[in-house]
């Protein structure tokens, strides 16, 4: 379910639309609860539609009273000849120091390029992500199609901006090389020395993300809900 435009986001968007050619209907933005930091949530029935809250996160606990972590509202625009992704959070982006255990904090978009989307098929999307590691960030697009033929995850660095509350990371569209069909927004926190895409080397807890509420193609068992992508 497509949501109204919200302040922060709409006027990135009305931005990009002064500056590049932005077609409406390649345009998306949704928000997010507040304070509904949680370790996953379960889809568990599709009519009536239900889910529920696992492994929630305490407020008072160090990850959840770093604002960053807690998403408010998240976009999607094609501008021009790239997609520009963009996240509003509860507080701050972080300037210096992390989280007490924490190693990484990723802003995180995640494409599909399965039409089924009957669940994450990881070697079948990839991830764009914004990066903190206490001291500098980064933003990357990790393509994981290749993984099932080469062995090997490309990864390509992408443009970002992130002040205040708002980030937002740049990835052209030839990167994608077609259209995904789905997508969803996560914030996501790795401890020790982390090799991202084979899990190895700490903690990877995802503390928010996309509110169920908004899925087109939730699955009873699965907690990623999926977005539609928005078509030119």
């Amino acid at each position: 379910m497509r949501r109204p435009a919200f302040a922060f986001l709409a006027s990135l968007l009305l931005a990009l639309m002064i500056a590049h050619p932005v077609d409406a209907s390649s345009s998306a933005i949704y928000d997010d609860r507040e304070g509904d930091l949680a370790r996953w949530t379960e889809i568990v029935s599709l009519d009536p539609f239900e889910y529920v809250t696992l492994a929630p996160i305490p407020a008072d606990s160090a990850i959840g009273k770093v604002g960053y972590c807690d998403i408010l509202e998240a976009s999607l625009a094609l501008v021009g000849d790239s997609y520009v992704f963009g996240m509003r959070v509860a507080g701050d982006m972080p300037s210096e120091g992390i989280i007490p255990g924490v190693n990484y904090v990723l802003w995180s978009f995640c494409p599909q390029f399965d039409p089924a989307g009957s669940g994450w098929d990881f070697w079948n999307g990839g991830d764009v992500a914004l990066i903190w590691d206490g001291t500098s960030y980064r933003a990357v697009f990790w393509d994981t199609r290749t993984y099932p033929t080469s062995g090997e995850i490309l990864e390509t660095p992408v443009d970002f901006t992130e002040s205040g509350q708002m980030l937002t990371i740049t990835v052209p569209k030839e990167l994608f090389g077609v259209d995904p069909y789905y997508w969803f927004f996560r914030v996501v926190v790795l401890g020790g020395q982390h090799d991202f895409y084979t899990f190895k080397g700490g903690p990877y807890i995802e503390v928010d993300m996309t509110d169920p509420v908004h899925a087109t193609t939730p699955y009873p068992g699965y907690y990623y809900p999926w977005l539609p992508w928005p078509t030119a």
